[in-house]
């Protein structure tokens, strides 16, 4: 999951981290048991248009790897644009080396009120999808898919503020 800093990405794991295990018993990833209803969620989410990712997270549920990257165009991250990028490509590629695989790419976007994706937003898409092509050497298998996800996570607080719920 790649993007601009604030734009649903942890959030967005998170729900479909939920959605695999819904069918789970006992579900948990790699390192411990989720309760999504009630313990610390997987992936760090703050519903503030400011990162709280501050390095990529891969987390995997009932088989399937999510990673999460910090996000780009973030004044407060003390990252680049560029550093995130790269080191987000690296994990691809070392997961790629490790036989892991890699299906999909989504990248979070959020359209302004008149319905559209800003030049930032636009230039973000630019640079994942450029970064990625340019990694494509040191990965062997076939190109993956890159899905654009538009999210509208301060609509989905402003209608639903007990979203938490949405997990049990």
């Amino acid at each position: 999951m790649v993007g601009e800093a604030g734009k649903g990405k942890s959030t967005l794991l998170n729900h479909l981290a939920a959605e695999l295990c819904k069918n789970e018993e006992g579900c948990h990833d790699e390192h411990n048991a989720v309760d999504f209803s009630e313990g610390p969620l997987p992936f760090q989410a703050n519903n503030q248009p400011t990162a709280c990712t501050k390095k990529v997270q891969v987390r995997q549920f009932a088989g399937v790897r999510l990673l999460d990257s910090p996000g780009m165009n973030d004044g407060g991250n003390q990252l680049s644009d560029s550093l995130i990028t790269e080191e987000t490509v690296d994990q691809l590629k070392a997961d790629q080396e490790a036989g892991k695989g890699l299906s999909v790419i989504c990248h979070c976007a959020m359209v302004d009120a008149g319905g559209r994706l800003n030049g930032s937003t636009i230039n973000c898409i630019a640079k994942t999808v450029l970064q990625i092509a340019g990694a494509e050497e040191g990965m062997t298998a076939e190109a993956p898919k890159f899905l654009v996800v538009f999210t509208a996570m301060s609509a989905l607080d402003e209608a639903f503020p007990g979203r938490r719920e949405w997990y049990r």
